[in-house]
């Protein structure tokens, strides 16, 4: 593989962990391996770049790059900053791999001199410098090209000169504007003035309910007090925060930089069973910090308080059971509950008595369950479950039942929750099951939507998705019938028409990033548009078609990875990618681009 070579010149003399250094001499890897994944302490220096050496050669590469950054971070050694970069230009993340070179060159500009790969470090230079140029980055690519005349001033020809000649005027502009911007940190009174303007917010939101509090914090990124994280836990144990659970991540966010033992001390004020189930979520985001050991018996205390509290209380097992991993059991208390609240069948003529309720999550019982205030969200609940479950044209059917009649009971909680219901899936990217929900919303949430969906199928058409013969069509279909699709055909076919599949508008730098309709065509016009911008234009197409297959699975967060990795100017892949990856909830993915980036 092309790269290995650069890493084995890393390796001279054995030091501090020697034997890896001799054994990856011998190229014996997979010793090199074994022990380097036994050593107490992890390698360090040589030893290090021939561990990732060794991983490299027997296809661990994502755990090679792993070793090298923790040999730079926690160990300073830079020969382990040029390994990495050398692989990942090796591996084609040409902009992961400049940013490395960079860093590498403000920390001693003798090891990017004397690299046996500094010619190839120049290309990256001059072609990075190229790319921000088109982006209008002026001061960036006047640096960079700075950077190569300090590292190849051999290289640097005529056509380079006239380069660095046309970024010069735009550069000292864009450098005097960046000395007159005022800082971001506001000062003292003003942060005083929007402290006090979002306490104020705050208040209100306490008093009109949880979802208010929980909302504010959505839409400020704000951490919370632990006695609002207390109390939204509650909210969220009787259903007032809506249907489902809250992601660990937003949970998270809530809790930030609290000292969890405060949380803890808040949470012992709630009354049983609702204590217990806070104590449960709260492991789940900070179990090093509190006694996790304790969590069955948490489970059994919060079990205990809903015996004989009738169905509708009964239903918050579920949530219990949820927390504690067991989606059986959450399946179970959730739909027998729910089944329990059906009304009695009336005798037939023959007096034969009462129909037994039928069994079964997937049979249509769940749409004769009365829609009332208390119901309405364990409902929506249940269609996740169903939709989890494989049944999404009952599930689809049951969410329109159920904020059809929630409308007609007058519930206050139906606007927000159906606009939620189409916004995820939106993002699920399942459009013709959005519109289907928005049209039983009355108001204007379905004109609001349409511009939404057609945009969703002109992708997926561009991207060669068919558009009634994808699985999101066939839910539609079998829960609506071919007669839903000849009445909205036509308005999205009108919604459709002019739509460019660009990233945004006006003046702003992304605008000058190719328009998403380049990513997805592969002809000659596109991929010099993607060049040009510095994007890898089969990665590029490969991660969008990663993330249409499947969205959540590992294969689509490697993919759109290793779309910001090739991203040579590190620019145009975030809007489009990063979106993806946290919708996809990749955080393990985000975690770890950051702590690649982090170095750049």
């Amino acid at each position: 593989m092309a790269g290995l070579g650069l890493l084995a010149l890393s390796l001279v003399l054995p030091g501090c962990g020697g034997s890896l250094v001799r054994l990856a001499k011998r190229g014996d890897w997979e010793a090199v391996a074994r022990e380097g994944r036994a050593m107490k302490a992890p390698p360090r220096d040589r030893a290090a770049r021939a561990f990732a050496q060794a991983l490299v050669e027997l296809g661990e590469v994502d755990e090679a790059r792993a070793v090298l950054l923790r040999d730079f971070r926690k160990g300073g050694h830079e020969a382990s900053l040029l390994a990495l970069a050398d692989l990942e230009r090796s591996l084609g993340l040409t902009g992961m791999a400049t940013a490395h070179y960079v860093r590498l060159a403000s920390l001693d500009l003798d090891d990017v001199q004397t690299a046996a790969s500094a010619p190839e470090v120049c290309v990256l230079l001059e072609a990075r410098a190229r790319a921000e140029a088109r982006l209008d980055q002026a001061l960036a690519a006047d640096l960079d090209m700075r950077r190569m005349a300090l590292v190849c001033p051999d290289a640097i020809g005529e056509a380079q000169r006239d380069f660095m000649a046309s970024l010069r005027p735009a550069a000292e502009a864009e450098a005097r504007a960046q000395r007159t911007l005022a800082p971001l940190e506001p000062s003292a009174p003003e942060r005083a003035v929007l402290e006090q303007a979002l306490d104020e917010r705050l208040q209100v939101a306490r008093r009109r309910n949880p979802r208010a509090v929980m909302n504010l914090a959505a839409a400020e990124g704000m951490q919370l007090s632990p006695e609002d994280v207390a109390m939204l836990l509650a909210a969220e144990f009787t259903g007032g925060l809506g249907p489902g659970m809250v992601s660990s991540r937003r949970l998270s966010s809530w809790i930030g930089s609290s000292d969890p033992q405060a949380v803890v001390k808040a949470i012992e004020g709630l009354p049983a069973g609702v204590r217990e189930y806070a104590l449960l979520r709260l492991s789940g985001v900070r179990g090093d910090d509190i006694d996790a050991g304790a969590r069955q018996g948490w489970i059994v205390t919060a079990m205990a308080t809903l015996d004989g509290e009738g169905p509708q209380e009964a239903a918050k097992a579920w949530r219990v059971a949820a927390v504690a991993g067991d989606l059986s059991g959450a399946e179970f208390a959730l739909t027998t509950n729910l089944r329990d609240l059906i009304p009695p069948v009336e005798p037939t003529p023959a007096g034969t008595g009462e129909v037994p309720k039928p069994m079964g999550t997937g049979s249509p019982w769940a749409l004769r369950v009365p829609v009332d205030r208390r119901s309405f969200d364990l409902l929506l609940t249940l269609a996740r479950l169903l939709e989890l479950r494989g049944d999404a044209a009952l599930a689809l059917t049951l969410r329109r039942k159920v904020i059809v009649e929630g409308y007609e009971a007058g519930l206050a909680q139906v606007a927000a929750a159906a606009a939620e219901e189409v916004r995820r899936q939106l993002v699920l990217g399942h459009p013709l099951q959005a519109l289907a929900i928005a049209e039983v919303v009355p108001g204007p949430l379905t004109e609001e939507v349409l511009p939404v969906v057609a945009s969703a199928r002109e992708l997926m058409r561009a991207a060669g998705v068919a558009d009634d013969g994808d699985a999101d069509g066939t839910v539609v279909r079998q829960a609506l019938g071919e007669s839903w699709f000849a009445g909205w055909d036509p308005r999205l076919a009108g919604a459709g028409q002019g739509l460019s599949l660009s990233l945004g508008s006006g003046d702003r730098s992304d605008d000058r990033c190719p328009a998403l309709e380049h990513w997805i065509d592969p002809g000659p016009e596109s991929v010099d548009a993607l060049k040009a911008a510095g994007l890898d234009p089969q990665r590029a197409r490969a991660g969008l078609e990663a993330a249409f297959a499947g969205l959540g699975t590992p294969e689509a967060a490697a993919a759109l990875a290793g779309v910001i990795e090739s991203d040579l100017a590190l620019s145009c892949s975030g809007p489009v990618v990063v979106p993806l990856l946290f919708e996809a909830l990749a955080d393990g993915t985000l975690a770890t681009l950051d702590e690649r980036l982090i170095q750049a």
